[in-house]
């Protein structure tokens, strides 16, 4: 190659390498757009530069003195462990009581855990069921392991049967029955009149 560009005319080799190297250029911008579009997008929030494990169809569970307090599934998890963190895709938690029995079943697109405290916060399309047949929605939801509670700033929405309640700033038990909305609270609750016979 440094042969051929000796033999060649006074300035051509700048000529040269400025055409080869814009070209190459071109080539990788077309390259990167057009992948792009075919990446995936996720809500993962990074705590560090690259993850140090990525694992998938991970599950782990959480006790305290013996006694279950979740068992947490992803398909697929990434450790950070500077940072304490785990980041998942594909989230799906089992919440248990003091009896052992379950709570509450939450899934979302995406969620996070601080290994050292136990809390956890999941994002996007959450969705929770407890037991008692409520059921959550909100787009953000944070589990306090410290108070055993959710919580969340984001607008949310519970059912249970024909009673609607929304609004922001929520916070509530795993098996959401004691329920606190302190913005915006909106309710449409409908009394079941066999239980006001009763």
């Amino acid at each position: 190659m440094s042969e051929d560009v000796q033999a060649l005319p006074c300035g051509t080799e700048t000529r040269s390498a400025l055409a080869a190297t814009g070209a190459w250029i071109g080539l990788c911008l077309i390259l990167a757009v057009g992948c792009s579009g075919d990446a995936p997008t996720t809500h993962l929030e990074k705590p560090g530069k690259s993850p140090d494990q990525v694992l998938w169809d991970f599950t782990t569970t959480e006790s305290d003195s013996g006694r279950l307090q979740w068992i947490l599934e992803a398909e697929q998890a990434f450790f950070y462990q500077k940072a304490k963190k785990v980041e998942a895709v594909g989230l799906e938690v089992d919440m248990y009581g003091d009896s052992g029995l379950l709570s509450s079943s939450l899934t979302a697109d995406s969620g996070s855990m601080d290994r050292k405290s136990g809390d956890m916060t999941a994002r996007g399309n959450v969705h929770v069921v407890s037991r008692d047949d409520y059921e959550l929605w909100t787009n953000v939801l944070h589990w306090d392991r410290e108070r055993e509670l959710f919580h969340t700033e984001a607008f949310v929405e519970v059912r249970h049967g024909e009673n609607l309640y929304s609004g922001y700033d929520m916070e509530c038990d795993q098996r959401l029955e004691h329920l606190h909305i302190q913005r915006e609270p909106r309710g449409v609750i409908i009394q079941n009149s066999e239980a006001q016979d009763d």
